[in-house]
C-alpha cells in the first residue's frame, strides 16, 4: 500500500556509538532528517569514561585524538528536542535499526532538562527498513536471512548507492530517508535519481571540509545556537 506522502511526523535519527551496549560507550553523532527534508545534525564529546570499540571508531572515521571535539551528548540531545518542534508534536522514528537508535537516544535523554521523556516526543512504534523491506524483498527473491545480506543490498534494488564509508550520521539519516520515500510512497521511481545522487555528493563534498549544523533555539539559556563548524569526524553502527 502506497501513500501520497511521508507523514510530516516522520522522522529518521541516525546514531554513530563508539559500541553496541548504552550503558558503556558513547555517542559520536546524531543526524537527523524529517520528512520536510529539514537536517540536524551535531557532533558529540566523548567522556572519559566511556568506553570505545576501536573498529567502531575506524568504521566510522573517526581519529581517536578527536573524541574531545563537538558539544556534550546532553547539549546534543537538548538541541535535537529543539529541532523536533520541542515536544509539541509526537514523531514516528525510522532507519535500518531503529531501536538501536532509540535505546542510545533513552540512555542519554535529559529528561528533567527538558521537561519530558524520550517517549512523549518519539514514538516507541519504531519503523524498521529491513522489516518494511522484506515484502518487496521476497518478490525479489531477496535472501535476507544471509549473512552478507546489509542494508545496501535494499538500497541497491531501489536503485540507490551503497551508503558512502565511512558512516557519517546526518549522511546515513539522509540514505535512509530516501529508502523509506523509495518504498512508500506512490510513483516514486525505483531507479538511479539525479537529484538525489546530487544531494548526496554535496554531503560528501561538505563532509570533506566541514558540516554546518542547522541554527536552533536553545530554552535552556534563552539564547540562539549555531550555526556551528563541526570538523570531519564519525559515522554508523
Amino acid at each position: 500500500m502506497k501513500c501520497a506522502k511521508l507523514p510530516d511526523n516522520f522522522v529518521v535519527i541516525d546514531v554513530e556509538t563508539t559500541g553496541l551496549e548504552p550503558t558503556e560507550g558513547g555517542i559520536l553523532e546524531i543526524g537527523a532528517v524529517d520528512a520536510a527534508g529539514r537536517m540536524f545534525y551535531r557532533r558529540v564529546a566523548l567522556g572519559r569514561e566511556r568506553r570505545v570499540d576501536w573498529p567502531a571508531l575506524q568504521r566510522n572515521g573517526v581519529d581517536a585524538l578527536d573524541l574531545g571535539a563537538g558539544v556534550s551528548v546532553e547539549d546534543a540531545i537538548c538541541d535535537l528536542f529543539m529541532w523536533l518542534s520541542g515536544g509539541s508534536k509526537r514523531w514516528i522514528m525510522g532507519g535500518k535499526n531503529p531501536q538501536f537508535d532509540f535505546a542510545w537516544l533513552g540512555a542519554n535523554w535529559p529528561t528533567g532538562t527538558v521537561g519530558c521523556s524520550l517517549s512523549e516526543v518519539i514514538s516507541r512504534r519504531c519503523i524498521d527498513l529491513h522489516s518494511l523491506a522484506y515484502g518487496y524483498g521476497i518478490e525479489l527473491g531477496m535472501d535476507m536471512a544471509s549473512e552478507t545480506f546489509t542494508t545496501d543490498d535494499i538500497y541497491m534494488q531501489l536503485g540507490m548507492y551503497p551508503e558512502p564509508m565511512p558512516h557519517n550520521a546526518l549522511r546515513g539519516a539522509v540514505h535512509e530517508m530516501e529508502g523509506f520515500r523509495r518504498l512508500l510512497v506512490a510513483d516514486v521511481e525505483r531507479d538511479h535519481d539525479p537529484v538525489f545522487e546530487k544531494k548526496m555528493d554535496t554531503l560528501d563534498r561538505e563532509w570533506a571540509q566541514t558540516v554546518d549544523v542547522p541554527e536552533v533555539v536553545d530554552n535552556r539559556r534563552g539564547a540562539r545556537v549555531g550555526p556551528l563548524a563541526v570538523t570531519k569526524g564519525a559515522g554508523s553502527k
